[in-house]
């Protein structure tokens, strides 16, 4: 079984990530799980999902304790305490499961990975680009 989803990956080493969510922002998702072989999705399959953040990516040096985007199985989840960076996930009949997440103030490059037999990752990046609002007070 294999962890498969849709989004675009980040650069490699330079300082221009795709996707780019602004900070504090929440999205919805679709994990699935699907057989290598044949790529059909595979029912009641449990998946572990988490996020790490990348080391030195933004200009931030200081690596300790650095946190990485929430998840969660609901909306209310990634907006109140315990925070989660790791869960676990039961796929429904199509093979898929939403998951929420919400992306911290710190601008960074992050990977959310998704693990059944095997795992698959994702790169995406946090912070302000041309496309977000600057917040003015």
């Amino acid at each position: 079984m294999m962890f498969l989803f849709a989004v675009s990956q980040s650069t490699g080493f330079g300082q221009s990530y795709t996707p780019i969510y602004g900070p504090d922002t929440v999205i919805s998702r679709y994990v699935y799980c699907r057989d290598v072989t044949t790529q059909q999705p595979v029912p009641f399959c449990t998946l572990t999902i988490s996020t790490t953040a990348y080391p030195n990516t933004n200009a931030h040096f200081h690596n300790s304790n650095r946190p990485s985007s929430y998840i969660a199985t609901t909306l209310g989840g990634v907006s109140m305490p315990p925070y989660q960076t790791s869960i676990s996930v039961q796929t429904d009949y199509l093979g898929r499961a939403l998951i929420w997440q919400k992306f911290t103030f710190i601008g960074q490059a992050e990977q959310i990975a998704a693990c059944a037999a095997i795992c698959d990752t994702a790169n995406y990046a946090t912070g302000f680009n041309k496309y977000h609002d600057i917040p003015c007070n």
